[in-house]
């Protein structure tokens, strides 16, 4: 043996090759030099169909390379993807031993594609194989497309059609895109089957969008999943997936995976302005009253202690009045901006011209409480300026309280306070 050439390509990764003593002449140079006449490839699919190990020529029985590592259906013509798909998952409910054959059509390397013939034998439980064992060669004669590729061709022909993304899993992998999809994720109409969204989203997004498919791959259901875009961080894209059960051979066992893919960015951003508008106050943008009751609300009905302190502006009247309401409502953006820096968005409440709630968990000390609230307000300096502070009423929930209740109570605790002493802060417990 001439130790200078390469050792020939194994037959199965993870093997031996041909050993060095040559079989009916097939010594190692010699198979190197006849494995480039191959037209037949001998593969080795895992449980999942993924392709763990090749026989064929160098460079793959379509061109392509060493295919190892690669989803059995990577390179299928879409049309047949799913004629295929809703035979092959219920292979795994034949016997040991059991030999089946398929044709479908293959892309090689310069584009184009020829029909095949495959032929698989169940090897799962054999422990020198642990899969399935497959053939596949190259049907030379012109076929006429039998009758079970002509409805996956109708099938593809109106996937195509739809204006909606459709994407179709096997297991984690991806096994078909319509042209609706590969748009919505910016892909070419073979990388999603081949590259998976890793190139498209981001990493968090895969997660969960591989998370997603698993679930439902054990049990019939649907789940949406938001997906970031890479490269351009305002974009979302939702995918909307159901699976069903396998109607054949194996009713319990989850078929596919099927999902609605949608660019959502418009919608979510037009959601996002709706939700604003209806829980933002639109002149300070903190939150409004209708956000503060169905807070109040779920936190009461969570069986949770609310303390509230209602605020009322003392002196603020007198700015709209003499300098106008452009200089008031710079007041009360400020002020808005400074109890929000002191105990947090989602703490505070705009709910009247110059009054604000503020609360938190139950309390305490009320008293130190209102004190907090009343300092937030001195220490604006617009509020400074115009010589406007703060009245306060404090109350804490009780178990039979409604979001009014609390409210009503602090509401009546500031005015109690106002009116004892309207020229200054004050504060007192109710």
């Amino acid at each position: 043996m001439n130790d200078e050439l390469d050792d020939p390509r194994p037959l199965m990764r993870g093997r031996e090759g041909p050993d060095d003593k040559p079989y009916s002449g097939l010594s190692p140079e010699m198979f190197r030099k006849l494995q480039a006449y191959l037209r037949e490839s001998v593969i080795l699919l895992d449980e999942n169909w993924e392709l763990v190990a090749n026989l064929s020529a160098p460079d793959g029985l379509l061109g392509w390379g060493d295919p190892v590592g690669n989803h059995a259906l990577a390179h299928v013509h879409p049309d047949d993807v799913i004629n295929f798909v809703d035979v092959g998952q219920g292979l795994t409910a034949t016997d040991p031993g059991w030999i089946g054959a398929a044709k479908m059509r293959l892309q090689r390397v310069d584009g184009s594609y020829a029909r095949y013939e495959t032929t698989m034998e169940n090897r799962l439980h054999d422990p020198e194989y642990e899969g399935w064992v497959c053939t596949t060669r190259c049907i030379e004669e012109a076929v006429a497309t039998a009758p079970e590729m002509e409805a996956a061709e109708v099938t593809s022909s109106l996937l195509e059609a739809l204006p909606q993304g459709v994407i179709v899993y096997g297991g984690d992998k991806i096994l078909f895109t319509n042209a609706a999809a590969n748009e919505v994720l910016r892909a070419g109409p073979q990388e999603l089957a081949v590259l998976g969204l890793v190139p498209f989203v981001d990493e968090a997004s895969v997660v969960a969008a591989r998370d997603a498919v698993r679930r439902l791959a054990k049990a019939p259901g649907t789940e949406s999943v938001t997906l970031n875009a890479l490269g351009d961080e305002t974009r979302r894209i939702e995918i909307t997936l159901t699976s069903r059960p396998n109607a054949s051979a194996e009713p319990d066992r989850i078929h596919l995976v099927i999902g609605i893919v949608e660019d959502v960015t418009d919608e979510l951003a037009q959601q996002e302005l709706l939700e604003q508008r209806a829980n933002r106050d639109e002149l300070t943008s903190i939150h409004n009253r209708a956000w503060l009751l169905d807070r109040l609300h779920e936190q009461l009905r969570g069986g949770e202690s609310v303390a509230i302190a209602y605020l009322d502006l003392c002196g603020f009247k007198v700015v709209n009045d003499t300098l106008g309401h452009r200089a008031g409502d710079r007041v009360l953006a400020a002020i808005a901006a400074g109890l929000v820096a002191e105990f947090g968005d989602g703490a505070v409440a705009r709910v009247g011209g110059d009054e604000f709630v503020v609360f938190v968990p139950s309390s305490e000390d009320p008293e130190g409480f209102a004190s907090l609230v009343a300092v937030a307000v001195a220490s604006v300096p617009e509020a400074r300026r115009h010589e406007v502070t703060g009245n306060v009423g404090v109350a804490v929930s009780t178990p039979e309280d409604g979001p009014w209740d609390v409210i009503d109570r602090a509401d009546h605790a500031m005015y109690e306070n106002k009116r004892a002493d309207p020229r200054h802060q004050r504060h007192m417990h109710g």
